[in-house]
């Protein structure tokens, strides 16, 4: 017998019917595992439950924060295009600043969008455990929003500085809100438990 077996073997031993159960429908096992599993399911008289299917790559989510991410990259080089083109095709302060608001705001609302799925950012969500998630999107969106509105003095139209610096304040101002995500989640969790 190999190493590997004899070692799935005393853990699925060491293990209660229910976690073996709960494991067994996670779908995360390979084959192997699997018969080893299943034979131990076996020994104890239990009926072996069908197998979950396989997920594809085309079922696999792409996780919200991956996507908000990639949306910050990619609004910081539209936001910073677009304020560098209006300056030199208006010129106008006032246009360029109101124009420069408009999508530095709708950027952070892109990204709100981008993790929940929510067009209302002011609408909390009825299941309360979405609730965190909702909290930080939202807190993200502003940050973001109010990140890419921020004027640099000193940087002029180097596009590596103002991101770096625009990145670099965008996690200094997201560490609150993270704070807040993981007490808001522990409170609801406890809550929850009882």
């Amino acid at each position: 017998m190999s190493t590997e077996y004899e070692h799935l073997e005393s853990l699925y031993k060491d293990k209660t019917t229910d976690e073996l159960l709960f494991t067994h429908g996670r779908g995360t096992l390979t084959d192997f595992a699997y018969s080893i599993l299943e034979k131990e399911l076996i020994s104890r008289g239990v009926k072996i439950p069908e197998r979950p299917p396989e997920p594809t790559l085309a079922e696999t989510p792409t996780p919200a924060w991956f996507i908000a991410i990639a949306l910050y990259i990619v609004l910081f080089l539209v936001n910073f295009l677009w304020v560098v083109i209006i300056k030199q095709v208006l010129g106008s302060a006032v246009i360029i600043g109101w124009l420069r608001t408009l999508v530095s705001w709708g950027s952070g609302w892109l990204i709100f969008y981008a993790i929940t799925k929510q067009t209302n950012p002011f609408k909390k969500p009825q299941e309360i455990t979405k609730r965190p998630k909702w909290f930080l999107a939202l807190y993200f969106g502003l940050v973001a929003g109010a990140v890419f509105l921020t004027p640099l003095h000193g940087v002029g139209d180097d596009l590596v500085e103002h991101f770096a610096v625009k990145t670099g304040l965008l996690i200094l101002y997201m560490v609150p809100g993270f704070i807040g995500f993981f007490i808001y989640k522990t409170s609801i969790n406890i809550k929850s438990k009882k």
